[in-house]
């Protein structure tokens, strides 16, 4: 049987595990590479729409442990990340259109 990853360990725009999670100043966490992609776009936050700028994120230290002891415990979904990154050429995570729907959509008070 397959472990499920938990959904707290991936990021809310790409919907894949992070592996460099950084916090925004309101307590989300984020895959670094997709939220700076966002703010190249967007000074705002994708959840709550409040101002967020680069200079406000910083490290999830605490959830990177978190990340890495379930990798480490869950070999074949480590695998998978780790051929993921290698195809995409290093970790450069993407939003996805759905994301944006999403974020758009909660942060307008409605269920996507």
């Amino acid at each position: 049987m397959a472990e499920e990853v938990p959904e707290d360990l991936l990021c809310p725009l790409t919907a894949e595990i992070m592996v460099d999670p950084v916090i925004d100043n309101e307590g989300n966490t984020y895959e670094r590479a997709a939220i700076e992609q966002w703010l190249d776009r967007s000074p705002t936050s994708p959840i709550t729409r409040n101002p967020l700028s680069p200079r406000s994120l910083r490290t999830n230290r605490a959830l990177k442990n978190i990340i890495e002891q379930f990798l480490e415990g869950n070999p074949l979904i480590a695998a998978r990340l780790n051929r993921a990154t290698q195809t995409k050429g290093g970790c450069d995570s993407k939003v996805t259109p759905f994301a944006i729907g999403f974020c758009v959509g909660a942060a307008r008070g409605q269920h996507v």
